[in-house]
C-alpha cells in the first residue's frame, strides 16, 4: 500500500479513499470480500501502521479461525460480567498470537508493517504504564507483549541475553533442574530432533521441591497441593479400596510368577522313587532341581499429562498417579512417576518420584498441577530411553492423558523456534513413539482421562491397548486388568 498520510483536517475529504484501502487490504487477506469490515480512520491520521496491521490481523483471523464462534464467546463472557475493558484488549492479543505463524509466511510485508505497529503500540503503552501502584494492568500487559513481539523481530539467531532470561523464567517457575548442564546438553542433542527440533528439555522435581524463591508460582502450586490433598481426604476410602485393590491383585500375579518350579536333573535333591531306573534304563535323571523364574522382574513408568487442558480434573488425576503408585509401592515393584508439559518451546518433565524412592514419597504426586501446553511424542521418546536403561528384563510405561497432543507455545524471543506440534501431526508423532517403545519391548498402556470426544485420538495412539475409565471407583479395576494380562504374558 502506498504510504499516504493526510493532516487531520484533510482526513474528512479523503476518509472514503482511506477507509476502501483499508477494507481492501482486509478483504485481500481473509479472502473472502463478503465479509464486513470497518476501519478506523479516525486512529490512522496518528497511528497509520497499526491501522493497517488491525486489518491484516482481522483479516487473517476470519480466514483460518471462526469470527463467529469467538464474537459468541466474547458476548458470553461480557453478559456474565467479564470486564470489558480487560477482555477484548487480551483478545486482540491472543488472536495476534493465532494468526502470526500463517500470515507471515505467505505475506512477506506483513513482518515489517507488524514490527512497525507494534512501535507505535508501544510507545501509546509506554504514556500509560508508570511504576505507580495504581497503573492499569492491562496496559502492563500489553505493553509486555508488544515488547515480547519487538524482541522476536529477527530470530535467524540466537540471543544468549534472551535464552538466559527465558531460562531463569522456567527455573521460577517449575523449580530448578536436577540435570547439570552438560547432561541438558546431551540430553537435548540426543533427543530435541526431528518435529521437536529446537525444543528443549526440562527435567526437575518440581517448584515445590526445589524452588528458586517462593514466588506466586510457588504459592498457586502449593494451593493446587493443598486442593488435590483435600480430595483426597473427601475420597479417601475409595481410593484407599482402589489401592487396596490393585496392590492384591498384582501381588497374587508376581507370587505366582515367582513360584520355584522344580524340573527333573542328574543333579540336585535325589528323588529315590527314582533309584530303580539304575541299571535298566538309560535316564539318569534320578533328581529334581528346583529353578528360579529368571524374568519375573519388573519396572514401570507412569507419565502423567500436566498440561492445561486437565486443569478441570487436576485433583482427579492426581489421585489415579498416586492410587497406581501406592499399589506398585505394596506390591514392591520399582517405578518412576513423572509429569509432563510443554512451556515456551520447553518440554518440562517433573519427576514426583524415581524407581528406588521409599513409599512415602508418593505423596509428591499431589503436586500434580495442570499448566501450560503437551508434547506427548517428546515426553514418551525422553521416558522410553531412560526406562530401557534398566536392568530388569520386563517394562511396562503407563500413559495417563486426555488423547490431545498439542504444543502451541508462543514465540521465544531471541531463540530458535520449535514448530508447531497439533493436530494430526501431533498425533501420528506420538502414537509413532508409541510404536516404537513397544518394538523395543516395552508394554505401553494409555489410560484416557479426558473428554469422550477426544477419545477417537486416543486409540489411534495407542491401539487395543488402553483404558478408558469413567468412574475413579473402577480405576484399579480396570488398570489391574491389563497390567495382570501383561504380566501373565511374560
Amino acid at each position: 500500500m502506498e504510504d499516504v498520510r493526510w493532516p487531520a483536517e484533510q482526513l474528512e475529504e479523503h476518509r472514503l479513499e482511506v477507509s476502501n484501502r483499508i477494507r481492501n487490504l482486509f478483504w485481500t487477506v481473509s479472502g473472502d470480500y463478503d465479509i464486513e469490515f470497518e476501519p478506523d480512520t479516525e486512529k490512522y491520521v496518528y497511528s497509520k501502521q497499526t491501522v493497517l496491521y488491525e486489518a491484516v490481523k482481522q483479516g487473517a483471523f476470519a480466514r483460518y479461525f471462526d469470527q463467529k464462534k469467538l464474537g459468541m464467546y466474547l458476548m458470553k463472557k461480557i453478559y456474565f460480567s467479564a470486564g470489558e475493558d480487560m477482555l477484548l484488549p487480551l483478545t486482540g492479543l491472543c488472536m495476534d498470537a493465532a494468526v502470526n505463524r500463517f500470515i507471515i509466511r505467505e505475506r512477506l510485508g506483513t513482518k515489517e508493517i507488524r514490527e512497525q505497529a507494534f512501535r507505535e503500540l508501544e510507545k501509546a503503552e509506554e504514556e500509560q504504564v508508570s511504576d505507580k501502584a495504581g497503573t492499569d494492568l492491562i496496559h502492563r500487559i500489553r505493553l509486555l507483549y508488544i515488547r515480547h513481539v519487538l524482541e522476536n523481530t529477527d530470530d535467524k539467531g540466537m540471543e544468549p541475553q534472551a535464552v538466559r532470561r527465558i531460562r531463569e523464567y522456567v527455573e521460577l517457575n517449575y523449580g530448578k533442574s536436577y540435570l547439570s548442564e552438560s547432561e541438558q546438553v546431551r540430553v537435548n542433542r540426543k533427543f530435541c530432533t526431528g518435529i521437536h527440533k529446537n525444543c528443549i528439555l526440562y527435567l526437575t522435581d518440581g517448584i515445590l521441591q526445589s524452588p528458586v524463591i517462593k514466588n506466586n508460582q510457588y504459592r498457586f502450586s502449593q494451593l493446587q497441593f493443598e486442593k488435590n490433598k483435600a480430595y483426597y481426604g473427601n475420597n479417601h476410602w475409595i481410593i484407599k479400596r482402589n489401592i487396596s485393590v490393585l496392590a492384591e491383585s498384582l501381588k497374587r500375579a508376581f507370587i505366582i510368577r515367582k513360584d520355584d518350579f522344580v524340573s527333573r536333573s542328574d543333579a540336585g535333591q535325589l528323588v529315590p522313587e527314582r533309584l530303580w531306573k539304575i541299571g535298566r534304563t538309560d535316564d539318569d535323571k534320578l533328581f529334581n532341581r528346583k529353578k528360579r523364574s529368571d524374568d519375573s522382574e519388573f519396572v514401570i513408568d507412569v507419565l502423567i499429562d500436566s498440561s492445561g487442558s486437565q486443569a478441570d480434573r487436576q485433583a482427579q488425576v492426581a489421585a489415579q498417579g498416586y492410587i497406581i503408585s501406592e499399589a506398585l509401592s505394596q506390591a514392591g515393584i520399582p517405578h518412576r512417576v513423572t509429569g509432563y508439559c510443554a512451556f515456551w518451546g520447553y518440554t518440562v518433565l517433573q519427576r514426583f518420584r524415581d524407581y528406588e524412592d521409599p513409599r512415602e514419597t508418593n505423596e509428591r504426586i499431589f503436586q500434580f498441577r495442570a499448566y501450560a501446553n503437551n508434547r506427548d511424542g517428546l515426553a514418551l521418546k525422553t521416558v522410553s530411553s531412560s526406562l530401557m536403561e534398566r536392568p530388569e528384563k520386563n517394562k511396562i510405561l503407563i500413559v495417563l492423558s486426555d488423547g490431545k497432543p498439542c504444543d502451541m507455545s508462543i514465540q521465544r524471543p531471541g531463540t530458535r523456534q520449535p514448530k508447531i506440534y497439533d493436530g494430526e501431526k501431533a498425533a501420528k508423532d506420538t502414537a509413532y513413539e508409541v510404536r516404537r517403545a513397544r518394538n523395543q519391548g516395552i508394554f505401553v498402556i494409555g489410560i484416557f482421562v479426558g473428554n469422550e470426544e477426544e477419545l477417537s485420538v486416543e486409540k489411534r495412539i495407542y491401539g487395543k491397548d488402553f483404558a478408558y475409565i469413567r468412574n475413579i471407583s473402577n480405576f484399579s479395576r480396570m488398570v489391574g486388568t491389563f497390567l495382570r494380562r501383561q504380566i501373565d504374558m511374560e
